[in-house]
C-alpha cells in the first residue's frame, strides 16, 4: 500500500512540542520536550476538533497550553512536529516555534492544522536550538577537506569508509581519527577535534609513508603497486598479488622502485 503523506501546517504564536505524546481520558495529548526526565517545555493539547474540509483535507483546531519547565528563559526554539494516525502512518508535518517564554511561564493559544486524518500520536524532532540547549539538538556537522600525498588514498573516519581523497567530509562535533591508505604505501593516521565554535573550511593534508613495493603510475592518474618484473621498449610487467600484469609502455607515466636488500647466494 502506498504511504500517504501530507505536509500539515500548524500555526503557533508561542509554542513547543515533544518527542512523544500520551493521551489522557479527556482526549488531550500531553507532550514534553526533550524527554520526561529532562523537560524543557510541556504542552497539553486539547482534543482536536474537526472543521470544514477543503479538497478532502481536514481542518483541525486544538487549544494548547504550553509551559516552560526548564527554569531558564526560552528565546528561540524551532522544532518539527510529526503527526501520526492510529496505524502509525505519518499524516502531517509542521514547524513549531517557541520564542520569548520566561522560566515557569505558561501560555495558551489555539492550533490550526490541515490534515488527511485525525492525529493519534505526535512526535517532535529538533531543527534549530539555542546554544544553551544544543545538547538536545540535532548533530552539528562541519565540512572538513582531506587531501593525501599521493592522491587517491582510501579514507576512513572513525572506522567508517568515506571514499577516496581528495574529499570533503561532513564531520560532527567531537574527537575523530582519519586513516588514509593506498596500496604500496604505509598508512597515514590523523586525530583531531571538532569543537562547538569550529566552522566549515577546515582540513588537512596527509602524507602516506614510504613505498613498500614498486609502483607504476599510469597517465590516467591511477597507480599499481607490486614487484616490478621487467621493462622493455613496449611493455612493463609487474607482479601484483601473485599475478602478472602487463602494461603498454606508452601508458606508463612513471615507475617508482623501492630499495631491496640483496639476498646472499
Amino acid at each position: 500500500m502506498k504511504r500517504r503523506l501530507l505536509i500539515c501546517f500548524v500555526f503557533l504564536t508561542l509554542t513547543a512540542v515533544a518527542f512523544c505524546s500520551d493521551k489522557n481520558p479527556s482526549g488531550s495529548m500531553i507532550l514534553t520536550w526533550p524527554s520526561e526526565s529532562t523537560p524543557v517545555v510541556r504542552l497539553i493539547f486539547a482534543k482536536f476538533n474537526e472543521g470544514p474540509s477543503v479538497a478532502g483535507h481536514r481542518t483541525l483546531t486544538s487549544d494548547v497550553e504550553v509551559e516552560n519547565t526548564w527554569g531558564h528563559p526560552i528565546r528561540s526554539l524551532l522544532l518539527s512536529l510529526y503527526l501520526f494516525d492510529k496505524a502509525g502512518e505519518r499524516i502531517g508535518e509542521a514547524s513549531i516555534s517557541v520564542s520569548n517564554l520566561e522560566a515557569g511561564q505558561k501560555a495558551k493559544m489555539s492550533v490550526y492544522a490541515s490534515s488527511i486524518g485525525m492525529p493519534a500520536r505526535m512526535r517532535l524532532v529538533p531543527v534549530s536550538v539555542p546554544p544553551e540547549l544544543r545538547q538536545f539538538g540535532p548533530a552539528r556537522n562541519v565540512s572538513y577537506f582531506i587531501k593525501t600525498v599521493p592522491t587517491g588514498a582510501e579514507l576512513s573516519l572513525d572506522g567508517h569508509e568515506m571514499g577516496v581523497a581528495p574529499k570533503t567530509l561532513r564531520v560532527p562535533e567531537g574527537h575523530h581519527t582519519i586513516v588514509a591508505r593506498i596500496d604500496g604505501y604505509s598508512d597515514a593516521q590523523y586525530a583531531f577535534d571538532i569543537g562547538s565554535e569550529d566552522g566549515d573550511g577546515g582540513g588537512v593534508t596527509l602524507e602516506l609513508g614510504g613505498l613498500s613495493r614498486d609502483t607504476i603510475e599510469l597517465r590516467d592518474g591511477t597507480s599499481v603497486s607490486g614487484d616490478l618484473l621487467s621493462v622493455t621498449m613496449n611493455e612493463v610487467e609487474i607482479l601484483v598479488g601473485g599475478k602478472k600484469q602487463i602494461f603498454d609502455r606508452n601508458l606508463v607515466k612513471r615507475i617508482l622502485l623501492v630499495q631491496r636488500v640483496p639476498t646472499g647466494s
